[in-house]
């Protein structure tokens, strides 16, 4: 998409490299806790949020102290790589429960689908979406680049807004 606006602006020569600060959204999965079920087994919802915490985050266990390094090193418990980023593997963990048998969480829980929300970037309390890009050969410099730039930005109007640009100067008002 960045090096579609940079065509709407006509300024493609040089252009070796171009991004924008955009993500797409991702789908997001959570383990929603069944608080009827957990109750049955007298188990505490946060019980089940603090074993899936400890194996996909891990918990600090203590300090390993090498008698040559001048730092210690922290002994964190959770499950390995694989184990961690595998949903299956997590709810079939068990918890304990008040009579003393183990539950697994996928007893204790249902899986739900969602997507990500986007980071929205701000500037000065302002949403942003910065576009950027490197340039090379002949109009290496990027002082070449902003100029080149710069008639094309003016004949481009968005919503019926001038865009107003700042090349050896800060703007006095920085609201649009």
């Amino acid at each position: 998409m960045a090096a579609e606006l940079l065509k709407i602006f006509g300024c493609t020569r040089g252009v070796v490299d171009a991004d924008w600060y955009v993500e797409e959204e991702h789908p997001k999965k959570y383990l929603r806790v069944d608080r009827e079920k957990a109750g049955l087994h007298g188990i505490a919802p946060a019980a089940i949020a603090d074993a899936v915490r400890l194996a996909t985050m891990g918990s600090t266990a203590g300090l390993l102290h090498q008698e040559l390094k001048q730092e210690s090193v922290p002994i964190v418990m959770r499950l390995n790589k694989a184990e961690r980023v595998d949903l299956d593997r997590i709810r079939r963990m068990r918890v304990l429960g008040a009579n003393g048998a183990m539950v697994a969480i996928s007893e204790l829980s249902t899986v739900v689908d969602t997507r990500e929300e986007r980071i929205i970037y701000h500037k000065n309390l302002m949403p942003v979406t910065y576009v950027t890009a490197d340039v090379a050969g002949e109009i290496e410099s990027p002082v070449y680049a902003v100029l080149a730039v710069g008639p094309e930005i003016e004949k481009y109007k968005p919503y019926g807004y001038t865009i107003e640009q700042y090349v050896a100067q800060q703007p006095f008002d920085s609201s649009r």
